[in-house]
């Protein structure tokens, strides 16, 4: 990825965060697939795409992999992670709750939640994108929720 891209993709990333705080999720999603689109290494975007309704492994797949970069464009466009709020649900059963994604670790979680729930489950990807995580911090995550 060159440098003009990088910087297409932030200011369409930030376009993204202006429709969603307006509450266009559609506007939101359609600019942040954009984003990705033009940098896949925007984590945020990525990001971006899970907190406008684009629950899918393929969105999880993305940020998981792209998560060395976590937290980069929210803090070049001015903003917080907490303010682009992603979330991923985790069902267990008829219990649904929203996780919200603040880390690298609530984004193991997000990636791993996805990848069970797949058709089929994928539940060796799922154990490996969470193998390095401790049970103190997996539960420490769900406790957060």
């Amino acid at each position: 990825m060159d440098i003009a891209n990088s910087v297409d993709a932030l200011s369409v990333f930030v376009m993204g965060i202006r429709h969603l705080r307006n509450g266009e999720s559609a506007q939101a999603r359609e600019a942040f697939m954009r984003a990705t689109l033009a940098d896949p290494m925007m984590c945020d975007a990525w990001l971006g795409r899970l907190a406008a309704g684009e629950q899918s492994v393929e969105v999880a797949a993305g940020a998981h992999e792209a998560r060395r970069n976590f937290g980069m464009a929210t803090n070049r466009s001015g903003v917080s992670i907490d303010q682009l709020d992603p979330r991923v649900t985790l069902s267990v059963g008829a219990l649904a709750v929203q996780v919200p994604i603040r880390s690298t670790a609530h984004l193991g979680v997000a990636y791993a939640a996805a990848l069970a729930e797949a058709t089929p489950p994928q539940l060796t990807l799922a154990r490996l994108a969470t193998n390095s995580m401790t049970r103190q911090q997996f539960s420490l995550l769900l406790s957060n929720a």
